[in-house]
């Protein structure tokens, strides 16, 4: 439908060590439960999703979709905090 692909993890790309990336891997990811009803693209986005980042080219391209269905309606969105959307 969107076929969104996340943006590579900065975090991956920085020089971390393997004991720090072991303790992060053992905390339980909830993005790699998903229903066998969507497909591997779904999967593979999910996997590569960070919980604790917001996307929000998704949340905009999902917006735009939305608009584009000629329903009327609203769309509520709740933000995690203005600190983190504020440059």
């Amino acid at each position: 439908m969107l076929h969104n692909t996340p943006p590579c993890d900065e975090r991956k790309r920085k020089g971390r060590s393997e004991a720090a990336q072991n303790a992060k891997a053992s905390e339980e990811n909830y993005n790699s439960i998903w229903d066998p009803k969507y497909g591997p693209s779904v999967a593979k986005a999910m996997l590569e999703t960070t919980e604790n980042k917001v996307p929000f080219d998704l949340v905009a391209r999902l917006m735009e979709r939305i608009a584009s269905m000629s329903t009327s309606g609203s769309i509520l969105i709740f933000l995690p905090g203005l600190n983190i959307i504020s440059p």
